[in-house]
């Protein structure tokens, strides 16, 4: 089995050109919602463990969203949503293409079969309502060989003093990296596994290393 590694929500980088749209609004590029604190991190200590290259994220989830597909309602935020057709193309063709195409490319490059771990992080608390799980194990139950990795990853996982659950905070059959990627490969060919960490167990802005080793410990 080989591994690839991506991690969507990498950074809150706003291109110069777009700056304009987050005047006054500066602090929310510090937030869950510009990016996944933690993720790049997390992804980067995971790969190097695994011997894996990660395809990282560019721009902050607030211009364009690298995890949403372009039919996404969600692809654009309310800061983006009004910019004009020209540069929202612009966006697609700079920064989200680009990102699916070397996922791609990562894909179809790995043996057979292939295992895809997206990196995520997310904030302990959404809508006033508290999230429960430390550690989010993402996948889609339809899929045998997912259902078999996130077991594994559940049950090694829980040796730690964090509480895991099976597709929490969201679904993993979601609109997403690995979704996009499932429509594309077979299930005897691919297995996508989003790792979804609270962003409450940070320490100085990353997460303990014991949940990313013992994450590669168990996929090795």
């Amino acid at each position: 089995m080989s591994i690839i590694i991506t991690c969507e929500h990498a950074v809150n980088t706003v291109p110069a050109e777009f700056s304009r749209l987050f005047r006054g609004h500066e602090d929310v590029l510090s937030s869950h919602r510009g990016y996944d604190a933690g993720a790049a991190e997390a992804a980067l200590l995971l790969g190097s463990l695994l011997g894996v290259t990660p395809v990282m994220g560019n721009i902050t989830r607030l211009l364009i969203d690298l995890n949403r597909s372009p039919h996404n309602r969600a692809l654009f935020s309310e800061f983006s949503g009004n910019l004009s057709t020209a540069e929202k193309q612009r966006l697609l063709d700079e920064y989200h293409a680009p990102f699916r195409n070397r996922v791609l490319e990562a894909a179809e490059k790995a043996e057979k079969p292939l295992l895809h771990i997206s990196v995520h992080s997310f904030t302990p608390v959404l809508k006033n309502e508290v999230r429960k799980a430390d550690i989010g194990i993402l996948y889609d139950p339809a899929g045998k060989r997912e259902k078999a990795a996130a077991a594994v990853l559940t049950d090694g996982l829980r040796a730690l003093p964090y509480k895991v659950m099976k597709n929490s905070p969201y679904q993993g059959k979601s609109d997403g990296t690995a979704a996009w990627l499932r429509k594309l490969m077979p299930d005897s060919e691919y297995a996508g596994i989003e790792l979804e960490l609270n962003q409450k167990l940070l320490i100085n802005g990353r997460f303990p290393e014991e949940i990313t080793k013992k994450t590669a410990e168990m996929l090795v």
